[in-house]
């Protein structure tokens, strides 16, 4: 339901990219709204087609946007049965590795909060401290900065740690 409203939110934004699980799950939750209003309240079916149009056309201009497509290429969904199954394999597809023409990867703060919840992990799980014996500390290849030795990333910067004893 979050990813629904959010596209709700966004409904006049056609420029920039949304990633496959946002445009899926606004999908699945409209159909199953537009279901629900078809057999209960049939009257008011077509009202909800209509408000939800927009929002819909523009989220799928964006899933397209993400995999290094034109929003134009929506318009093979009026070409019967052919279209369709193109614009579904389009749809289907995996983002576009970093920045394309249309912006940045949206995957990227996905993947830059798990790197930074990775590197938190590490540094609980293989931290040393020098009380426990250890004379000597490793520099950061990157900053500079001294940590204890057993820390695979530097908690400064993020960078791989180069072990080196002095």
């Amino acid at each position: 339901m979050e990813y629904y409203l959010e596209v709700l939110k966004e409904y006049t934004e056609f420029n920039g990219r949304v990633r496959r699980k946002k445009f899926w799950m606004f999908n699945l939750v409209n159909f199953i709204i537009a279901l629900l209003i078809a057999i209960f309240l049939p009257p008011l079916s077509m009202l909800y087609s209509l408000l939800i149009l927009i929002p819909s056309l523009a989220v799928t201009v964006r899933r397209l946007h993400d995999t290094g497509r034109s929003g134009w290429w929506w318009l093979l969904s009026f070409i019967p049965f052919l279209g369709g199954i193109i614009l579904l394999i389009f749809l289907i597809q995996d983002s576009e590795t970093g920045v394309n023409k249309y912006g940045p990867n949206p995957k990227k703060e996905f993947y830059q909060s798990s790197y930074q919840q990775e590197i938190e992990q590490e540094e609980d799980s293989n931290q040393i401290s020098l009380e426990s014996g250890a004379d000597y500390q490793i520099e950061c290849n990157e900053c500079g900065k001294l940590i204890d030795p057993g820390v695979k990333f530097c908690p400064n910067c993020g960078n791989e740690i180069i072990f080196t004893e002095e």
